[in-house]
């Protein structure tokens, strides 16, 4: 099986438990079974937008913040809508 780094991701947050700590910054913890999850979330939404294997895929640091703290605000939406005009170029 080839192993990307989503794979590997997975792989250490099935072998560590769920107590055990992904990321920290400043007060902000978050513990593998959210990472996994979040990780998994994006993933099959930037499957959903037409990425394969091989692409790279890159995200504005500014809208992700707009969605994660307010995902039903009118700038979220408006984040929504940029980021559907983001097209994939495969890296080939």
């Amino acid at each position: 099986m080839d192993w990307n780094f989503g794979d590997m991701l997975d792989a250490v947050g099935a072998a560590l438990g769920p107590s055990d700590l992904a990321l920290a910054h400043g007060d902000r913890k978050i513990y593998w079974p959210e990472f996994t999850a979040r990780t998994n979330r994006l993933a099959r939404g930037l499957i959903s937008l037409g990425a394969k294997a091989g692409d790279k895929a890159g995200a504005r640091q500014d809208f992700l913040k707009v969605l994660e703290k307010a995902p039903n605000s009118p700038a979220a939406a408006s984040a929504r809508k940029e980021i559907e005009k983001l097209e994939f170029k495969p890296n080939r």
